[in-house]
């Protein structure tokens, strides 16, 4: 695989791995800084357990008139939309390799050689294993989230911060969260 594609597929998996990241809950300081940003968790549920995300470029400015910065961050940049927007994007990906096929016959190789992305490698292999590999991340991730959110609140249920029902909630995450990956990577495989 070219260098140019695999840097591209780097940037892309960053970058989703890095919106999903958004979700995150637990409730202490700030978890991660960098480039002028911070992500913090949030225990709990409802709208005190939504993601707390703060910059030295302020998120108070709506990414959308129609859209709150709450909406974006915790509805528009959760887990379940990415897979959405996953199958969206394998959608696109599997026309976009249909309308190759179709300009080929009309505009020969050469003519649709130059638009980019549309060698049989790229299109076949590429393609699915792109989508593959952020799907896998995206849910990788927010298994070890969720994993890691019910130790928190086991230790917090210890120490008598948390009630059972809250403990009992994160065990009910991390165990749809692990059963979504085991479930993806029965199906997953690596095109070659």
């Amino acid at each position: 695989m070219p260098l140019k594609t695999s840097l591209f597929i780097t940037a892309i998996c960053f970058t989703l791995v890095a919106a999903v990241s958004g979700s995150l809950r637990a409730n202490s300081g700030p978890l991660w800084r960098s480039s002028g940003v911070a992500a913090s968790v949030v225990t709990g549920s409802g709208p005190a357990a939504q993601a707390e995300v703060s910059s030295d470029r302020s998120l108070n400015r709506a990414a959308h008139s129609d859209e709150s910065v709450q909406e974006t961050l915790n509805q528009r940049f959760s887990v379940e939309n990415s897979r959405v927007r996953m199958q969206q994007i394998d959608a696109a990906l599997t026309s976009f390799r249909q309308l190759t096929e179709t300009s080929q016959k009309n505009l020969g190789q050469a003519g649709v050689a130059g638009v980019g992305n549309t060698d049989w490698e790229t299109q076949n292999l590429g393609f699915h294993n792109w989508v593959g590999a952020v799907e896998g991340t995206i849910l990788k991730q927010n298994a070890r989230i969720a994993q890691l959110e019910l130790e928190l609140a086991q230790q917090q249920h210890a120490d008598k911060k948390i009630t059972k029902a809250e403990l009992t909630q994160k065990a009910v995450n991390a165990q749809k969260a692990a059963q979504e990956f085991d479930q993806f990577w029965k199906s997953f495989s690596i095109a070659d």
